[in-house]
């Protein structure tokens, strides 16, 4: 009688450890929102030391896309100024996945238009579905060459960009 005491005793205990680990992961990976709210900005969000070291004072040419680019703050000002445009494409939630190894933006080029508009590449946000599955997109983002006003944001496709594509 004891003795299916001690282990009837023990198997609760592996039990009640079970379930505890278990609430622990669960909590830890519930889905959460990383939709900026708006009362957050992109650097609250993407908490990084990147510092630009382009000196302000000199002057671009106007078909210099990596000067004007710099000038304007670079990537992340371009982050900056997109993130919500992009995120206002979806409707459910959003779920950003870059880092300071993979920055929201990895491409820039010229827009094809000839109004001198740059546009930004990246593939580091996740759209909820309606059915609540996450899928990786590519999007743009097209701005002006000041790098501070937003022509349009879109998406170009799921998955990923292939890296030297443009």
């Amino acid at each position: 009688m004891c003795r299916d005491m001690r282990w009837n005793a023990i198997g609760l205990v592996i039990i009640l450890a079970f379930v505890t680990v278990y609430a622990v992961f669960l909590d830890s990976h519930k889905p959460s929102s990383n939709r900026l709210s708006d009362n957050s900005s992109y650097a609250e969000l993407y908490n990084d030391s990147y510092t630009n070291n382009f000196p302000k004072s000199q002057t671009c040419q106007p078909d210099d896309l990596n000067c004007l680019i710099n000038q304007g703050g670079g990537y992340d000002s371009a982050a900056a100024h997109c993130a919500r445009p992009i995120e206002r494409l979806n409707s459910y939630d959003v779920r950003w996945t870059y880092n300071s190894s993979h920055p929201m933006f990895s491409q820039a080029h010229w827009l094809s238009d000839g109004h001198g508009a740059i546009e930004y590449l990246g593939d580091r946000v996740e759209f909820e579905d309606k059915y609540g599955a996450y899928v990786n997109v590519v999007y743009a983002c097209d701005l002006a060459s000041d790098n501070r006003t937003v022509l349009n944001a879109r998406i170009v496709r799921t998955g990923h960009l292939r890296v030297g594509t443009q």
